[in-house]
């Protein structure tokens, strides 16, 4: 689906429904598991663009390109999770989002090393060895993801929020 018309039938479901309660909890993890697809999806968009790359140059565009992609994706889940940290059970307990915090921050983390590699890589055989490391880390990093969202979306049907979880938290 559109993010944008993801975002707009989200948001008339949200005003609908008084802006919390479970329809809430259920569009916000609808939303984060959609992240994370996007996600993986522009991980191997990027790792095809990479691969057809011929200079190192081309290569550092195709990554100044990507990252904006990558940050913004990760902002909106960083917004979503937000929201959804001060969801509770109905046990009284918290959505235990840390696992999935814990995992965006290790991805945040390998960008900007991978950022800062690829900025020192002196020709294509050094570039495409750190892309290959790269590739490798962020495929780990997108499967600790889905891991995290599954334990998530398991307690998704029982967790009601008093606020806009997709409104991170307001």
């Amino acid at each position: 689906m559109n993010r944008s018309l993801f975002a707009v039938v989200a948001l008339a479901s949200l005003v609908s429904s008084g802006c919390g309660g479970p329809a809430s909890a259920d569009l916000a993890m609808t939303a984060l598991g959609e992240d994370v697809d996007r996600l993986a999806s522009e991980a191997e968009q990027h790792a095809t663009e990479i691969a057809g790359a011929t200079d190192v140059a081309t290569i550092l565009q195709m990554e100044k390109d990507h990252q904006p992609r990558v940050e913004s994706m990760m902002d909106s889940m960083m917004q979503v999770m937000n929201g959804l940290s001060s969801c509770t059970h109905e046990s009284g307990q918290s959505l235990d989002t840390m696992g999935m915090h814990g995992s965006t921050q290790k991805m945040l983390d390998e960008c900007e090393l991978h950022q800062q590699a690829m900025g020192k890589a002196a020709d294509m055989a050094g570039a495409r060895m750190e892309e290959d490391r790269h590739q490798k880390a962020m495929s780990s990093a997108i499967a600790a993801m889905r891991e995290n969202y599954g334990m998530m979306q398991g307690h998704a049907g029982m967790v009601e929020c008093s606020h806009c979880a997709m409104c991170g938290g307001m």
